[in-house]
């Protein structure tokens, strides 16, 4: 264990030194690393009329203005709107082929739904949280701006939302660290046999053995070291998890079900589980998704267009049931064949008796971990974490204290079980649902598809302050009015011990997203009307939309 230890202990030194590089060498002309400045969508960063240097100096003041916006928040000027439907076609195949919805097909098959329920309800699912990502995802392609900037119009410039959405980001991120260390375990395993044999030295109760803590922190710091890297740099990454994960996992799925002749009793079964079983599946497959869901508009801002946004409608649900089915198929031949219905990717391929087998299986659900966790989890901290604090953080600050948090939450004693996967997928449904449910309705019905982007930036004087402190009490009013009928479920969910479950929350998210759209448009439209001037006329779309004013800047 001193060993460990000491191992551990140097790597982290080594990458200390590594993540400061950044902060501490020489800088660059700030010229040479300042964002276009183009039709006024972009500015640099600037401190009592000089230019600031956000990468070599901590010393930036907080104030009105930057904690609003930096150059990160900003509109994306036209060079950088380069994505087309072919690149969204790349991103759901890569972000979805992935171990989350792998866990979600096993996780149903581990609890005994068979396949007659579980894969509709996971389509149905994909299809329902698809057309609210494609509503929120207009938003973003239209003005080309960020979540946390978007999200200032419905809920003040104080943003819960955001510091809802950065947390699920972060737990994600530990989570799916958690699943990479596994796999790095199986992969050491297979180098070399002997490492399976190494003793633990925590108790029973630390849900980690000593192995499997030093095979996390292995992983962290590879997949920490690469969130280092710029995103546009890393699409070779993406494009390679595209090409090969997708085929892997549905090689794997359709040899495991061959392995079985057709499939077991889960899979050729007659539908068993009741109704509950099938809706709690239902409400997780649309969870899984709704996270990113809320913070679409952090990826479709970088839209050449909004046209190519329509595709996701059906393209989710597609993309997203296959690697689903794949995990049931496989769950379901680890029942058959081995007695035990492994839900998790690590535990699976450790059941295989070809080393060679086990290596690729290992090493291509660790590219497809490393990916989706590096797209859909830390970069959307960080980008929430800039909108929190955005004169001292920027995308790699907040990567690298993404990454830091994600090991002191500790995440190994967060989902060790099937059912507690399924808990915690349910368990976020209930305050995300509600966040969307009031986000569009304030688009769509109560702002006409308009914003005064310009607007979005300006406290106290701005129009989305809603008074001088920043928050807009309808949204909190119709969140609470979603949520509170969900909290006994939510805390049964968090310490099982508590048995206050209700018959909604097996549904949360649809009920949550519902009863605050209702609630919020009844308010902000009769009850409690919004004042006149947050009410843009139709005839401005013209203005906001046209020539070096588009969309407020």
């Amino acid at each position: 264990m001193g060993f460990l230890a000491a191992l551990i202990y140097k790597l982290c030194s080594l990458r200390v030194v590594f993540f400061c590089q950044p902060f501490l060498r020489s800088p660059k002309p700030i010229s040479s690393r300042l964002l276009p400045l183009e039709n006024g969508f972009s500015s640099p960063p600037t401190q009592n009329g000089k230019l600031v240097d956000t990468y070599s100096s901590f010393q930036l003041r907080l104030s009105q203005e930057t904690a609003l916006d930096n150059h990160y928040l900003k509109p994306i000027p036209p060079k950088r709107r380069t994505w087309r439907a072919i690149d969204w076609i790349s991103y759901w195949i890569s972000d979805q082929f992935a171990p989350a919805t792998w866990h979600l097909g096993a996780s149903m098959a581990a609890t005994g739904v068979t396949a007659r329920a579980a894969i509709p309800a996971v389509f149905l699912g994909f299809l329902c949280v698809g057309f609210v990502m494609w509503a929120a995802r207009v938003i973003g392609a239209t003005y080309h701006i960020a979540f946390p900037v978007i999200i200032r119009a419905p809920w003040g410039i104080y943003l819960f939302p955001v510091a809802a959405r950065a947390f699920l980001a972060l737990m994600w991120l530990s989570i799916l660290t958690v699943t990479g260390g596994h796999l790095t375990k199986q992969l050491l395993i297979c180098l070399s046999p002997r490492f399976a044999n190494i003793p633990n030295h925590l108790p029973d109760g630390a849900n980690i053995t000593s192995s499997g803590l030093l095979c996390f922190f292995m992983f962290w710091l590879v997949q920490t070291a690469i969130t280092m890297i710029p995103v546009d740099k890393l699409k070779w990454l993406f494009r390679f998890k595209a090409d090969i994960c997708p085929t892997a996992l549905i090689a794997i799925g359709v040899f495991r079900l061959y392995r079985t002749h057709g499939g077991g009793q889960l899979v050729r079964g007659p539908v068993t589980a009741g109704a509950w079983s099938i809706i709690v599946g239902l409400n997780a497959a649309t969870t899984i998704y709704c996270t990113v869901a809320v913070n679409i508009a952090d990826f479709t801002r970088f839209c050449k267009s909004v046209k190519p946004t329509w595709q996701q409608v059906l393209l989710l649900p597609i993309t997203g049931t296959i690697p689903c089915a794949c995990g049931f198929f496989v769950a379901d031949y680890a029942l058959t064949l081995h007695g035990e219905a492994a839900w998790d990717p690590a535990k699976l391929i450790g059941l295989w008796e070809s080393r060679a087998w086990t290596l690729c299986g290992a090493l291509v659900f660790l590219i497809a971990t490393i990916g989706v966790n590096i797209s859909a989890n830390a970069i959307s901290f960080a980008t929430d974490a800039m909108a929190v604090c955005s004169a001292y953080i920027d995308i790699h600050r907040g990567c690298l204290i993404a990454g830091i948090l994600a090991v002191f939450i500790t995440p190994w004693n967060l989902v060790n079980s099937a059912q507690g996967f399924l808990n915690f997928l349910g368990a976020y449904g209930c305050w995300l649902g509600p966040i969307s449910g009031i986000s569009l309705v304030d688009y769509y019905l109560l702002g006409r598809q308009i914003l005064d982007v310009q607007q979005l930036y300006k406290h106290p004087h701005g129009i989305f302050s809603y008074g001088k402190w920043g928050i807009h009490p309808r949204a909190y009013i119709a969140f609470a009015t979603a949520f509170f009928p969900n909290l006994p479920g939510f805390m049964n969910a968090i310490n099982p011990s508590i048995s206050l479950v209700v018959p909604i929350y097996s549904f949360n998210w649809y009920f949550g997203f519902a009863v605050a759209s209702v609630v919020y448009g009844l308010l902000c439209k009769h009850v409690w009307p919004l004042p006149k001037e947050s009410l843009l006329d139709p005839c401005t779309r013209t203005k906001l939309t046209s020539g070096m004013t588009t969309r407020g800047m």
